[in-house]
């Protein structure tokens, strides 16, 4: 028996001696983590002042159209939307003829039709697709 308690107090011995270097690391590794937690995380920022502006349709494509049935459009300067089965922004000077079927509501009275800045304007004039 003399034998079992000599080792028992020789394992406590032993304890008495790693405990403190044991406290210590864990000590030390309470305190690096509490430290990384209170550093405050870097934040990302906008450039240009914290503003992006997007506002012309060179901005929005092509690289924001890639779902499907979305285009980019030239009304209030840019913008993405939903695409519709028959689109026409009217941007050029004269009406896509691809598109539009140019006709008169009378046959007694025809007027040219003109496009300028996004507006089409008739005079007893009508356009179908």
């Amino acid at each position: 028996m003399g034998h079992q308690e000599l080792n028992f107090a020789d394992r406590v011995s032993g304890l008495r001696r790693s405990l403190p270097v044991w406290m210590s690391g864990l000590l030390l590794l309470v305190l690096v983590a509490g430290a990384v937690q209170v550093m405050p995380m870097p934040t990302a920022l906008a450039q240009q002042g914290g503003t992006i502006v997007h506002d012309s349709a060179v901005d929005f494509s092509p690289t924001c159209v890639v779902g499907t049935s979305v285009t980019v459009s030239d009304a209030s300067g840019g913008e993405i939307r939903l695409a519709a089965s028959l689109e026409d922004y009217f941007s050029g000077t004269a009406v896509d003829t691809n598109r539009w079927l140019v006709g008169s509501a009378n046959t007694w009275y025809t007027a040219p039709v003109t496009v300028s800045g996004g507006v089409v304007s008739l005079d007893a004039m009508y356009l179908r697709s």
